[in-house]
């Protein structure tokens, strides 16, 4: 069953370059995974089609590279270390639910979007902590990445590409710190999982790409994040 899921959420992220982490996180906790168990499953798959749109359309400069090395990965780490270290002690369902809701807004209403947007322009290296900070934290700040590339460039190709390059950095240190802290559940599954995902991008993810006609993106996108969001409270306090 969550190979399927991850085949279905790959062509998302193959599309727009979020998807696999911002809808498979919350999936995988509302179905009992532990949030390490749910990073070692979807971190190989993100990072294989990251990594993939990064080596075909090679449109992504040093400079770029440079403020996700210097200002996300450092508070990312930071994020995450406190979670799996127990040193916060965090409601990981609920705070992803929030932040579901949070970027559903966000794409929904175009005036807090355009406001965000412009203050991630004006403070991106504060922005850019941000984001690493949350996306440590809880695995969803996908769509604040989204946020931060939008506010940067125009052309939806060089979004994507930013987006992936942010992505294939962050994947990259969250199984590095996952091994370093004995927390990476070994098996079979990641493996597949990131073999999936190379398969629905080069078969399906690039055709749809090209052809893609974004009207009514934002308001599908959005309503799936509202219904993640009411799956993972009524876990909590209905269950």
């Amino acid at each position: 069953m969550i190979l399927i899921i991850i085949a279905i959420i790959s062509v998302v992220q193959s599309l727009f370059g979020v998807g696999l982490l911002l809808f498979g996180t919350p999936i995988m906790l509302f179905m009992g995974y532990t949030f390490p168990v749910a990073l070692s499953i979807l971190l190989p798959a993100s990072l294989t089609i990251s990594v993939l749109q990064l080596l075909i359309d090679k449109s992504v400069g040093r400079a770029n590279l440079r403020s996700f090395v210097f200002f996300g990965l450092p508070f990312l780490a930071l994020g995450l270390i406190a979670n799996l270290s127990g040193l916060l002690k965090l409601n990981i369902e609920v705070m992803v639910a929030l932040l579901l809701i949070l970027s559903s807004a966000l794409r929904l209403f175009s005036g807090p979007k355009r406001w965000l947007s412009a203050v991630f322009s004006k403070h991106a290296h504060v922005a850019l902590a941000t984001t690493g900070l949350l996306h440590g934290l809880t695995n969803m700040g996908g769509s604040l990445l989204s946020i931060y590339c939008s506010s940067a460039f125009e052309e939806k190709k060089l979004v994507r590409q930013n987006i992936a390059l942010g992505y294939a950095c962050f994947a990259a240190t969250q199984l590095l710190i996952l091994v370093a802290t004995g927390t990476f559940e070994p098996s079979l599954t990641p493996l597949y999982s990131a073999a999936i995902a190379a398969l629905v991008y080069f078969f399906i993810g690039q055709m749809l790409f090209r052809r893609v006609n974004a009207s009514g993106y934002n308001f599908l996108f959005s309503g799936f994040m509202v219904a993640c969001a009411g799956l993972m409270l009524s876990k909590e306090y209905l269950f």
